[in-house]
């Protein structure tokens, strides 16, 4: 129910998986066909039925196909209960990298933004990632709007977001060596409840398709984003955490 987010109003709250049995057999058929040894899964719920994932790990490890899973999607609230024994069987089954949506640093703006987790949730599941051959990239949303009803000096907030989401990007780091972050400015989606409180803060709605299509995660025309600020985050995103991205990979 996160209010800057448009996958409940475009899936309607519904999932639907292939079974493992599918599962595997499309992995056969690429081997087969591709001789594929990595791939990359998009599915913000792959973690949300917790028996399927468990039953899925058996067969991978039994089936030992050589495939490595990337971008592998959770929530840090559901992901910390899981005990760093089972992320190294999960490990076995090709898992190797876990992608976590943070958002932010700021519990207030988790909470404003209804995100249901607490921010150490995600230093929860570093710690439980200690020693376990799968890595970590989570991200953070940098801009999103306040309260529309109070009167701040967005300046100062938003230094203050970037300085606490450096504060427990470096924390998570040393938690999990291992560990990538990446950093996005904030986009208005249509339909979600940040979207309504971003018009009255003064965002600008596109007003066509062609102006929507100007609008990407870096390039966001936001009146409470300066360029200035917006240099800021695609200089870590683009130039420190890609390089630190590549010195990991280089040496894997």
């Amino acid at each position: 129910r996160c209010a800057f987010c448009a996958d409940s109003l475009v899936n309607k709250r519904r999932w639907v998986s292939i079974s493992n049995k599918q599962f595997i057999e499309d992995l056969n058929l690429l081997k087969k066909e591709c001789n594929i040894d990595s791939t990359t899964v998009i599915d913000s719920n792959f973690f949300v039925d917790m028996k399927r994932i468990r039953g899925l790990a058996e067969l991978l490890v039994s089936e030992n196909l050589g495939i490595s899973f990337g971008g592998l999607n959770g929530r840090a609230s559901q992901l910390k209960k899981i005990e760093t024994s089972e992320w190294k069987h999960f490990a076995k089954a090709g898992f190797k990298e876990l992608f976590v949506g943070v958002e932010s640093a700021l519990q207030e703006q988790l909470n404003f933004i209804k995100k249901d987790t607490k921010i150490t949730d995600v230093l929860e599941l570093a710690d439980n990632l200690k020693g376990v051959d799968i890595s970590l990239t989570f991200s953070l949303i940098m801009g999103l709007p306040r309260p529309s009803d109070k009167k701040i000096d967005i300046s100062r907030e938003l230094d203050r977001e970037l300085e606490s989401a450096l504060l427990l990007t470096k924390t998570i780091f040393k938690a999990n060596s291992g560990a990538t972050a990446w950093f996005f400015l904030y986009s208005p989606y249509p339909g979600t409840p940040l979207f309504e409180i971003s018009v009255k803060n003064g965002f600008k709605k596109p007003g066509s398709l062609e102006e929507w299509a100007e609008m990407d995660l870096g390039n966001i025309n936001i009146s409470w984003i300066s360029k200035k600020f917006a240099g800021k985050i695609s200089f870590f995103t683009e130039f420190i955490f890609y390089y630190m991205m590549n010195e990991r990979l280089s040496n894997f």
